[in-house]
C-alpha cells in the first residue's frame, strides 16, 4: 500500500492515474488516503511517496524511523515507464533496515509544546520510549531530541554504527 504525503494535488492525480495503469497491467498497487492530517501513517502503509528527501512531514519520519519506503514521485513514474514495479534502491528510495528508536529512552528537550508532543509521538511510534531528563540518572538515555531533524540524524547514525 502507498501513501502520497506533501505532493501537489496535480501530481497525485498523475502518480494515481499511472498506478491505475500498473494495476491494469496485472502489477497490483493500493493508494491509502490520506486524511489530510499529518502524522503516522497506517500500519498497512508499505511505501510513502513525499516531493523532498530526506522527508520532513511527521507521516515521512515516522513511515522512515519504522522501516517503510520512502520515495519520490520519480519512482512511480519510472515504474509506470518500464511497466512493473521497478527495484526501489535503483530510483533513490529509502529504508532504514532496522528500526533504531525500538525500545530505547530519550529525552525530547523542546521549549515549544506542541513541536515537543509531536516529537515525543514520533519517538513512541517507533516504539522508543520517552523520559523526562530528570529520569536519565537511573537508565541511561539513547539521545537528546531537540527538533524532528533530531530523529532522522539519530536514526541515520545509528544505522552507521
Amino acid at each position: 500500500f502507498m501513501l502520497l504525503s506533501t505532493i501537489s494535488d496535480a501530481v497525485v492525480r498523475e502518480l494515481e492515474r499511472g498506478i491505475e495503469r500498473l494495476d491494469r497491467s496485472g502489477h497490483w498497487a493500493s493508494i491509502v488516503r490520506s486524511d489530510g492530517k499529518d502524522g503516522p501513517p497506517p500500519s498497512n502503509v508499505t511505501h510513502v511517496v513525499v516531493a523532498d528527501m530526506p522527508p520532513k512531514s511527521v507521516r515521512g519520519i515516522c513511515a522512515y524511523i519504522t522501516c517503510r519506503w520512502i520515495c519520490k514521485p520519480q519512482y512511480i513514474l519510472d515504474s509506470v515507464s518500464a511497466g512493473y514495479w521497478v527495484d526501489e534502491i535503483d530510483h533513490s528510495c529509502l529504508r532504514l533496515p532496522r528500526n533504531p528508536f525500538l525500545a530505547l529512552r530519550f529525552v525530547v528537550a523542546c521549549d515549544d509544546l506542541e513541536r515537543k508532543r509531536i516529537i515525543e509521538d514520533m519517538v513512541a511510534f517507533a516504539g522508543g520510549i520517552v523520559v523526562s531528563s530528570k529520569e536519565t540518572t537511573v537508565q541511561p538515555i539513547a539521545a537528546t531530541l531537540y527538533t524532528a531533524k533530531d530523529i532522522i540524524t539519530f536514526a541515520d547514525q545509528s544505522i552507521m554504527q
